[in-house]
């Protein structure tokens, strides 16, 4: 219990002190450290974290082996020179899980023909994949590109295992295209206010998405585009979502893709911040 927490510390010091070896106990109020918390603390580089917790009757002990590194993620988000929060900047960490996702071998290109601000591509580059960006808007594919440069020179990979287009994603010609498609995908409009929402907005948005990968599938069914990890938008409105991925998905068969389940029976699973709309 957390009032015996302070005497267990106090008999891990005495031990060491009669050792004649120095301590420090960081949570010795008994508080779980964050992982931000052990990285700005340099805790796993000057220390230990063991992770104690009864089950039944017993205790188990684990020792936290890496911790992940805040800077690094801080720079590859908030602070690229390139961002425009007003399309929606999808987190460096679940471009990873997209990739991850994905299981491609090094051979294949990494391709996002939404590309935004490059994150997909960025994150492909530095687990070592050659990757493809494009995107119908100019200023984003132009901002891209700054941030993949701005990348490469801090994370050493080559620019050249990146390549960016002004494309309109209906109108490429995927039979010239090989890879795995991994995207974000566009999620609808931006509303400026969530006064401006309402429910039969949402449907329209949803439709227009709905209807875009719907095309784009179809011109997908004679590439060599075996694989596509992607997200949808799923609209927190009222308490209620609201999402596409059944209409899509009981779709897809007829362009010769299967969705299978990533984990246990589930197809899809909502990445949510609180209180976002999308």
């Amino acid at each position: 219990g957390k009032k015996l927490l302070p005497e267990i510390s106090n008999e891990i010091k005495t031990v060491f002190q009669k050792k004649e070896k120095k301590i420090r106990i960081e949570n010795s109020g008994g508080k779980n450290m964050t992982s931000g918390q052990l990285f700005d603390r340099k805790v796993l580089r000057k220390g230990l974290e063991f992770i104690i917790w009864k089950r039944n009757d017993s205790f188990l002990l684990a020792r936290t082996v890496a911790n992940q590194n805040l800077r690094n993620y801080t720079l590859r988000d908030r602070k690229k020179d390139f961002r425009d929060s007003k399309m929606g900047m999808i987190p460096p960490k679940l471009a990873q899980i997209l990739i991850n996702l994905a299981q491609a071998p090094f051979s294949e290109k990494i391709i996002d023909p939404f590309c935004g601000s490059g994150t997909v591509n960025i994150e492909a580059s530095i687990m070592g994949y050659q990757t493809e960006g494009s995107d119908i808007n100019s200023e984003f594919v132009n901002g891209a590109k700054t941030n993949f440069a701005q990348m490469a020179e801090k994370f050493r990979f080559e620019t050249s295992m990146g390549e960016f287009s002004v494309k309109d994603v209906l109108k490429i010609d995927w039979t010239q295209k090989s890879g795995v498609i991994c995207t974000e995908g566009f999620l609808g409009k931006n509303f400026d206010t969530r006064e401006h929402i309402s429910l039969s907005k949402i449907n329209t948005e949803a439709d227009f998405v709905l209807n875009l990968w719907i095309q784009l599938f179809k011109n997908l069914e004679h590439s060599d585009i075996k694989k596509i990890v992607f997200c949808l938008p799923c609209w927190n409105f009222r308490g209620q979502k609201h999402s596409i991925s059944q209409k899509l998905f009981a779709k897809l068969p007829k362009n010769f893709y299967i969705s299978p389940a990533l984990f246990g029976n589930a197809q899809t699973f909502v990445y949510e911040r609180d209180k976002t709309l999308v």
